[in-house]
């Protein structure tokens, strides 16, 4: 079934208005691709948009569709008495209202993959393999140690988790980000975590990696350090990227993605926005992690599975992919660095 189709069949049945935000978790996909959807069926006229009140989250002043032809338009009180029905679908604008531009369709997406793909650099398996042994080798000292400063194990280092730094996680919000900084001063450990960093751990694996020595704030000419999942509460995607097959539900931040050497990749710097904000180059690149570390660590705790392709265009063989990056030479020089580093960490 083409996702239009779906879109047009999601719409409930008593014409009930409903956001974009709302009808994507529904069909648990990006909203981006619902925004894109219900523009081209308002401009055929096969579904009425404007913007108004969702009848599922009842906010106001969103994007929202129907199949009712008298969906009311929220705006000015001059025009509170308007209704979609009297605006052509495609043309429904409010007041101070930005124009609807065209957005890039799959087609588009799928060539900026291929351009994109052969320049993102992962770590050689190996590497990933020797930081996911030595987890299982600290494992259980370090979830006790984690679990006495009030931090949960579980969102850091599961099951032959890569996570290089359990307990530090990035700083989320303008009142962590002033802690970090120093601008605020408080004796209250942040929530869930040891430490708080701005990108800085993460970087600290690859400079080892190529250069021997910890990171110091400069990283390879033309390319910047990327996640391929999110690893933070706010804005986060997990529930549109991953599958969850165990019992609980709903699927929490993951913190110790953040630091994972499964989780982050290198590339170049004016490519970072594409895989930041779209599903399916973001999905690939998942997927690529997943097979290239499937045998040497869990890129995910084993409850959750990264999506499928959305179709065949996506399918991994059909890009060029660079070889992984790095040896093992200076491997044991980081696995001690952080090892000591942790020790300082659970010891503060």
């Amino acid at each position: 079934m083409a996702f239009k189709d779906e879109v047009t069949r999601a719409l409930v049945p008593d014409f009930s208005p409903i956001c974009d935000d709302c009808l994507a978790k529904q069909l648990r996909v990006v909203r981006q691709r619902v925004f894109s959807a219900g523009r081209d069926l308002a401009a055929e006229n096969k579904i009425y948009r404007a913007k108004g009140a969702c009848s599922t989250c009842g906010k106001s002043y969103k994007w929202v569709s129907s199949n009712a032809s008298n969906l009311q338009v929220e705006c000015s009180p001059a025009m509170q008495t308007a209704t979609a029905q009297q605006l052509p679908p495609h043309t429904r604008v409010t007041p101070s209202a930005w124009p609807q531009w065209d957005i890039p369709k799959e087609r588009d997406l799928l060539r900026l993959a291929r351009i994109t793909i052969p320049y993102v650099r992962f770590l050689h398996p190996d590497i990933v393999k020797a930081v996911a042994d030595d987890n299982e080798q600290q494992r259980d000292k370090w979830e006790a140690g984690l679990r006495q400063h009030g931090v949960d194990p579980a969102t850091y280092i599961w099951e032959r988790s890569a996570c290089a730094f359990p307990g530090v996680r990035r700083h989320a919000g303008s009142n962590e980000i002033a802690l970090h900084s120093g601008r605020m001063v408080t004796e209250q450990r942040p929530a869930n975590a040891l430490i708080l960093d701005d990108n800085h751990y993460p970087k600290i694996v690859w400079s080892f990696v190529f250069r021997g020595r910890t990171f110091q704030n400069r990283g390879p000419e033309g390319y910047s350090l990327a996640h391929l999942a999110d690893h933070k509460h706010y804005k986060n995607r997990g529930y549109e990227e991953f599958d969850n097959r165990g019992e609980a539900t709903g699927i929490p931040a993951l913190f110790g993605l953040f630091t994972s050497v499964a989780n982050t990749v290198y590339l170049p710097t004016g490519l970072i926005r594409p895989t930041d904000f779209d599903f399916a180059l973001r999905n690939v690149l998942q997927r690529r992690a997943e097979e290239l570390y499937k045998d040497c660590c869990n890129v995910l705790p084993p409850r959750l599975s990264i999506r499928a392709a959305q179709s065949e265009d996506w399918a991994l063989d059909d890009f060029e992919w660079s070889e992984p990056v790095g040896t093992l030479e200076h491997v044991s020089a980081f696995l001690s660095h952080r090892n000591a580093e942790m020790n300082k960490l659970l010891s503060s």
